[in-house]
């Protein structure tokens, strides 16, 4: 079975790994003079990953560049803006959030000075966090809030203290009108919010602007979004998953739904086999342990399934020529 946390970053590395459908969510949620004073025709994404590999698995990370709008013919130019967007995939918010981001927007900076050892400053970032999870936020969202120091005091501190907030959206807490959407985006932030509650199909057909994006985003952000309902919501029939597509979005999306549905199914099968297989195994391993040696102890007994497919394989090859089971074993 896939982790559920690599469902979540396959959706939002398809959907929002694409420029022009970040751009349509970043301008969605930023403050109105901000999206004025930038080119978005100029949103490109930059390479890597900057997050804690120990954190892979609840932080995913997106990074964009954009350019300044309106530079004058005599002004330097500047360094574009970055948008660093992270996705929060825990089901309660990160208490160190803005810790977490002023590492990894100092990791950036440092690779920008390496690329470009000739600079004199640093470019902008705006960091992003996109949160889906049941519990409502309630952690910090601005660096200084992390900051232990006496109330009375903070004023005075505030100048000698590094300082930012993060843009944050509370997917599951914002209204549909405000995460949907006739793009691509819209359709994520919708299964991102109603993820596991086994009324994925109602919500979207009862939301126009999310079956115009459905039937004009391209197949492979189709194929990214359909996937998403297939993997999070199994207990969904698939004559029913079917007709909703057919219907609402048409025939080829319904062909790509019947399609992924019985890839995913497979999968599933596939792996119940093999894992019956390698269980199996171990169960004959353990009762030629016991006609060869004798009854194996618990602490054998637990060796043996908790053991790689490797050791067993190998154990298995050299019981009839093992002296001791204790000679077998290591």
């Amino acid at each position: 079975m896939f982790p559920m946390t690599s469902v979540h970053d396959a959706l939002f590395k398809s959907v929002f790994g694409q420029s022009a459908l970040a751009g349509a969510h970043l301008r969605r949620f930023l403050n109105a003079d901000l999206v004025d004073a930038l080119a978005w025709e100029t949103l490109e994404r930059v390479p890597g990953s900057f997050t804690d590999d120990l954190l892979g698995e609840r932080h995913t990370d997106l990074l964009f560049s954009v350019q300044w709008r309106g530079e004058g013919e005599g002004e330097a130019s500047r360094e574009p803006a970055l948008f660093y967007i992270l996705a929060e995939h825990q089901s309660r918010p990160d208490a160190m959030m803005p810790m977490r981001l002023l590492r990894y927007m100092l990791r950036i900076w440092e690779r920008h000075l390496v690329e470009h050892p000739n600079a004199r400053g640093v470019p902008a970032i705006f960091p992003v966090v996109v949160y889906h999870g049941p519990e409502p936020w309630s952690a910090a969202t601005r660096f200084s809030e992390l900051v232990d120091i006496p109330s009375a005091l903070r004023d005075l501190v505030a100048a000698h203290t590094p300082e930012f907030e993060l843009v944050l959206q509370d997917i599951p807490r914002m209204p549909d009108r405000l995460l949907a959407s006739e793009t691509g985006d819209g359709v994520a932030r919708i299964l991102f919010k109603y993820v596991g509650r086994g009324e994925i199909l109602q919500r979207l057909d009862a939301l126009p602007e999310i079956l115009v994006a459905f039937r004009s985003a391209s197949l492979l952000t189709q194929a990214a979004l359909i996937e998403y309902i297939v993997r999070t919501e199994p207990a969904l029939e698939r004559r029913e998953f079917a007709e909703f597509f057919d219907r609402a979005v048409g025939s080829e999306a319904k062909e790509l739904a019947v399609t992924l549905a019985e890839r995913i199914h497979q999968e599933g099968r596939q792996e119940g086999r093999q894992e019956g297989v390698s269980e199996g195994q171990r169960l004959a391993l353990l009762k030629l342990i016991a006609l060869r040696f004798g009854a194996p102890t618990a602490a054998v007994k637990t060796r043996v399934m908790a053991a790689a497919d490797e050791d067993v394989d190998r154990w298995m090859a050299a019981l009839l020529d093992a002296e001791t089971l204790e000679a077998l074993l290591n």
